[in-house]
């Protein structure tokens, strides 16, 4: 099972911690799952991201196929080969993102804790 609370998923652009459980209720893993659209109309659902740790990719999305019976209607994408993701965190790491992307703000008001863009 995966422990995700469905409050923080069902708003575009949030992201949440999650855990992926054994049965016995272990963490067997951790991923970030991002809204990136809610769903709208002609009966689109939602569509999220899960990011996970480079060293856990197969093993996570072996986990994931395990348990998609379980969500019949759910497609799972491997997009590994297509992005990338590097976190940045730390005091100043408003101020590295703004002399990257010039033109950006991402402070702490323009750009809060566990959102996406």
């Amino acid at each position: 099972r995966a422990c995700v609370r469905v409050r923080d998923t069902q708003t575009e652009g949030r992201s949440c911690l999650a855990h992926m459980l054994m049965p016995n209720g272990k963490v067997m893993s951790e991923m970030t799952v991002t809204c990136l659209q809610t769903g709208g109309g002609g009966g689109a659902g939602p569509e999220y991201m899960l990011t996970t740790g480079g060293g856990s990719e197969l093993h996570d999305f072996r986990w994931l196929e395990d348990h998609q019976s379980e969500f019949p209607s759910t497609t799972i994408v491997n997009t590994t080969d297509e992005l990338a993701c590097l976190g940045v965190a730390g005091p100043k790491s408003a101020q590295l993102m703004e002399r990257l992307f010039p033109g950006t703000e991402f402070s702490r008001d323009s750009w809060k804790l566990l959102s996406h863009r």
